[in-house]
């Protein structure tokens, strides 16, 4: 009878130690660097886990994005676009003021509204690596990316594959800016590589993939 006692007593101490969260003791700034790890709708889940980690998610600087394109019919294709809107913009207004330092957004959604808004929103917070992947289904789609992007100072790194016609805006500047990825672009302006590569003092690495060159006979870098 001792030693069954004595055991059960032993299995108590187990069971007490394995269910110490000790993972929701650590520091925020801990936390916010083992989150940034997952893709960024399994990190917004996070604050459903306890009081601890009810905000935890404002804070993480890498946003790893991914809305899939969806194969049901036009009315609940309707609906998982709406679905996947409102998140991103309800992600966006309950965040903090927290730096954000990569921002990965990979969607078929192509209004200009929302995309303006979110990478506006992004570029407020220091953002220093932005990879968009926009592979909208119709080809060169008129979607225009915001002119702001062109004129983020803390950009380091900016890698865009998407299917639109590529205007510069009057205003160009990236002081900052390290690695520039374009691809699946559409270019009408023979001046374009030119002005570009001008307001890009700090450039080490440019690679242009895929890209349509409309009545550009000769591409000088």
């Amino acid at each position: 009878m001792f030693r069954k006692k004595k055991l059960l007593k032993g299995m108590d101490t187990m069971i007490g130690v394995e269910e110490e969260d000790r993972i929701s003791k650590l520091p925020d700034p801990l936390l916010c660097h083992i989150l940034s790890f997952l893709p960024f709708q399994h990190v917004v889940a996070t604050s459903i886990l306890a009081k601890r980690w009810r905000f935890i998610w404002n804070s993480v600087p890498i946003l790893k994005i991914t809305h899939c394109l969806s194969t049901d019919s036009a009315k609940d294709r309707y609906l998982h676009n709406k679905h996947f809107v409102n998140f991103m913009d309800r992600m966006f207004v309950f965040r903090d003021l927290s730096t954000i330092k990569y921002f990965y957004l990979h969607t078929y959604i192509s209004d200009d509204y929302n995309m303006n808004s979110w990478i506006s929103v992004v570029i407020r917070r220091k953002v220093e690596e932005i990879h968009l992947w926009l592979p909208h289904p119709d080809e060169y789609s008129p979607f225009l990316i915001p002119s702001s992007l062109f004129t983020c100072e803390s950009l380091v790194t900016l890698r865009m594959s998407v299917n639109v016609v590529l205007n510069l805006p009057r205003s160009v500047h990236f002081p900052k800016l390290k690695l520039l990825t374009l691809r699946d672009v559409r270019i009408k302006d023979k001046y374009f590589i030119e002005r570009l590569l001008s307001n890009c003092p700090v450039l080490e690495q440019l690679s242009l993939g895929s890209c349509t060159w409309d009545d550009i006979a000769d591409l000088c870098i």
